[in-house]
């Protein structure tokens, strides 16, 4: 998924906190998180760069749960 995928998690810094935003594909929710809540390492972003994603990832697999009475085509279709 990762592979494939990593494209759909954006990190951005806004008001000098680290956000992660990942998408979903089949409603217009997303999920935002606070990447590095205690902003004590500046690299951090760049030294768990893979881990930040398994993490967006696995949270939008628990988001698209919320889907479950969702069309199968749209789910397919993400």
């Amino acid at each position: 998924m990762l592979a494939e995928h990593g494209d759909r998690l954006v990190t951005r810094v806004e008001a000098g906190r680290t956000m992660m935003e990942v998408n979903c594909p089949v409603c217009p929710e997303g999920i935002r998180k606070d990447v590095n809540p205690r902003g004590r390492d500046p690299e951090f972003v760049d030294t768990f760069a893979d881990e930040i994603r398994m993490v967006g990832f696995d949270l939008l697999l628990y988001h698209w749960e919320t889907h479950v009475d969702a069309a199968p085509e749209r789910l397919a279709e993400a």
